[in-house]
């Protein structure tokens, strides 16, 4: 079984488009979790989908830091 992980995504509605994350949550598979801060939301996947959906919401102009987020990420492995 694959190891899941539930990282924090902050909303600002200024910078994402719900378009690009409807998008990017089909793409990768990932789950969203909402909880009662309106302005944050869970993004539950494997590695690989977490990771992937980050990225497409990075945009493909910027260089995504793949090295730094996958050791930020391992904070919000699920056990």
């Amino acid at each position: 079984m694959s190891v899941l992980y539930k990282a924090p995504l902050e909303i600002d509605h200024n910078t994402i488009k719900a378009f690009d994350m409807v998008e990017a949550i089909e793409r990768n598979n990932v789950d969203i979790q909402t909880e009662c801060t309106p302005k944050v939301i869970w993004v539950i996947g494997t590695l690989e989908q977490v990771t992937g959906f980050f990225r497409d919401l990075d945009g493909p102009a910027q260089s995504f830091p793949i090295d730094e987020f996958k050791e930020w990420v391992q904070d919000y492995q699920l056990v």
